[in-house]
């Protein structure tokens, strides 16, 4: 027993950054696992605020003005939709770098070794702003795109695809569509559903003039919604 009272051969707190379990194997760096599962427990993570951007851009296609019909805005939601998916398939099959990018790339490749692990579903805006993270999806898009595109519009769902990534992406940062809310803050639910409100009220004004106006609209991108669910 030493003179602290603790029994003999355990050292104390300031030493405990790196020791082996059991005095086994190798060391486990408290320091830095403390860092790496700070990163990942950051919320909301991709996957929802990725949810979140399509949902808000789905119910601006469904209560826009300017004589677009109701089955144009459909077809629009429909679009949006697959390129969300393109984009959340880009990020869980983007690779991080072999080496470098500090404790968000030390994290994002010990995440993605582990079978099944998908980066959407672990990370938050911390990836968004490693700037390995946006050339890595937009590699990984491409690809993904071709394989599920056809040959005549594979560019344009190409171009579509990285579009709506970095409109997403944007709003970590420079935040041009003021989705910044919607997407990343904590309380996202509350900012979705406020601009959600702000369109139902529009949708009903427009109504009031197109008997098949916007009506449904605001139901269309909940279903929409549901469906990533899915994912």
């Amino acid at each position: 027993m030493s003179e602290t009272g603790k029994p003999d051969g355990i050292p104390p707190a300031d030493q405990l950054e790196a020791i082996p379990f059991g005095g086994v194997g190798p060391a486990i760096d408290f320091a830095n696992l403390s860092k790496e599962m700070s990163i990942q427990q950051q919320v909301p993570k991709l996957k929802v605020a990725v949810k979140n951007y399509l949902s808000a851009r789905m119910a601006e296609a469904m209560t826009q003005s300017g004589g677009v019909s109701a089955q144009e805005a459909k077809f629009r939601c429909s679009q949006l939709q697959l390129m969300a998916r393109h984009s959340l398939k880009a990020m869980n099959a983007a690779a991080p770098p072999a080496e470098g990018g500090g404790e968000v790339g030390e994290s994002w490749r010990q995440a993605t070794s582990a079978e099944g692990a998908k980066t959407a579903d672990l990370f938050g805006k911390h990836l968004i702003d490693a700037p390995e993270f946006a050339p890595a999806v937009e590699e990984a898009l491409k690809l993904v795109v071709a394989g599920a595109a056809s040959t005549a519009t594979k560019d344009s769902d190409t171009e579509e695809a990285l579009l709506f990534f970095k409109r997403f992406a944007a709003t970590a940062n420079d935040d041009p569509e003021e989705l910044r809310d919607v997407c990343w803050s904590d309380d996202w639910q509350g900012a979705l559903r406020r601009r959600t409100l702000k369109r139902e009220e529009a949708a009903k004004q427009r109504v009031a003039d197109e008997a098949s106006g916007a009506g449904g609209g605001i139901n269309q991108v909940r279903n929409f919604v549901e469906e990533m669910n899915e994912m």
